[in-house]
């Protein structure tokens, strides 16, 4: 799975059925940590050397930022 290093993304995902949506975030990679997969993410406010992480299963979408909503998630 590519990424482009220069944009920003906008990352829907759902927890306990609550759509959730981190956007205009930078992804870096994905990450194994205790055996679950996470989408590795730095925050346009994070400092360059600090991540962030999202559980991989509970991703919908990951869309260029900007991009409309897909359809049905609310947010």
């Amino acid at each position: 799975m590519m990424f482009q290093k220069d944009l920003c993304y906008d990352i829907y995902y759902v927890l306990q059925d609550n759509a959730q949506c981190v956007a205009n975030v930078k992804i870096s990679g994905i990450a194994e940590i205790n055996g679950a997969s996470f989408l590795e993410v730095q925050p346009m406010n994070f400092p360059q050397e600090k991540s962030g992480y999202i559980l991989f299963s509970s991703i919908s979408a990951i869309l260029p930022a900007g991009t409309s909503r897909p359809q049905g998630l609310t947010t």
